[in-house]
């Protein structure tokens, strides 16, 4: 039985979504060099209304969105689709996760070198970063927000369907809610990191690539945001600082910046690189955080020659790294086991 997948074709890829992937991708990866750098001179650091990894992340979420309603407009079956989304990110989510726990595992001699075994049911689940806040755990890859993430897949699939019935129904809620998380403070997570706030940045992209015509052909619009995106990179505007809403109104506008310029850089010479690169984005996240602890754990130097060479070391390192794995996971997916069960699972879709 072929699955839904190999039926169907697949969507166009939208390189200028690729583009901003990358840019993505790059500027999380100088932000989190920045925070563990001893060096002043923290490149990707500070905005004037925030933090490049807050504006990263919201991106991220956008384009998270958009990329899905893009590639499933329509979710004909919850269960192929759950499914797509656990092979896109579980298998090499747990084998980046086994390489380092197996790590310290032999370093520390002990199988549960952390905190109570049972909170590994939070890693087998990918949401161990996401909770790491409030339960200490064996968290050792990915962000916080792959967590995140994860639940707005397994939502998606109920917006779809609401989406349908009622144009309305999800912004009012997302509204109130996104209200009740700055006045009420209802979660004890930062407010920036709550579901709610997350899912706001993932069903704006959404909306974007719905309405694709009017936000990305529209070339009056594609410059009035690219012009406030470029703005806010220099000119600080504090919109309730402490929730950073000014980040995630940069994010938005951000990403339409980026995938406008994306879309008008596709036939350079550098949109092989942008799409060779955007292939290994997610293994990227996975390994970064733990590559740049790593090589400054060796050397951490305050000089900014000496940090530009290691933050040439790191990104060095995370490419390789992710590509073994990049490699290594494709190989597993394709194998007969990851194929019978695909199969099961689709025989019924």
């Amino acid at each position: 039985m072929q699955s839904l997948d190999t039926i169907q074709p697949k969507p166009e890829r939208i390189f200028g979504m690729d583009f901003a992937r990358c840019i993505c991708t790059i500027i999380i990866v100088l932000f989190h060099y920045a925070c563990h750098t001893a060096s002043e001179h923290k490149l990707f650091f500070q905005l004037p209304s925030g933090n490049y990894g807050s504006l990263a992340v919201t991106i991220f979420f956008v384009l998270s969105g958009a990329s899905l309603f893009h590639n499933y407009p329509d979710v004909s079956s919850i269960k192929v689709f759950w499914f797509k989304r656990w092979k896109s990110i579980f298998p090499m989510f747990y084998l980046c996760f086994l390489f380092y726990f197996l790590q310290n595992v032999f370093q520390t001699h002990m199988l549960f070198y952390g905190p109570s075994p049972l909170t590994l049911v939070l890693t087998l689940l990918g949401v161990d970063g996401y909770f790491y806040y409030r339960i200490p755990n064996y968290c050792e890859v990915g962000e916080w927000f792959l967590g995140a993430i994860i639940f707005l897949y397994l939502l998606y699939p109920f917006m779809i369907k609401i989406m349908k019935k009622s144009r309305f129904l999800i912004p009012f809620i997302l509204t109130a809610g996104y209200f009740a998380v700055l006045c009420l403070n209802v979660f004890t997570i930062d407010s920036f990191r709550n579901l709610i706030t997350c899912a706001a940045s993932f069903y704006i992209g959404i909306l974007f690539m719905k309405h694709r015509k009017l936000f990305f052909e529209n070339t009056i619009f594609i410059s009035i945001s690219s012009v406030i995106a470029v703005v806010l990179l220099f000119v600080p505007v504090q919109i309730l600082h402490t929730f950073k809403i000014s980040e995630q109104v940069h994010g938005i506008f951000a990403f339409l910046l980026l995938v406008s310029v994306g879309e008008r850089i596709k036939t350079f010479k550098v949109s092989t690189l942008v799409k060779r690169f955007s292939k290994i984005s997610f293994p990227v996240f996975l390994f970064q955080h733990k590559v740049i602890v790593n090589v400054l754990g060796v050397y951490n130097p305050l000089d900014v020659a000496g940090e530009l060479l290691m933050i040439t070391v790191a990104f060095f390192l995370i490419i390789i790294f992710s590509k073994v794995l990049a490699v290594v996971n494709d190989a597993l997916i394709k194998s007969k086991f990851f194929v019978s069960l695909e199969q099961r699972i689709t025989h019924d879709a």
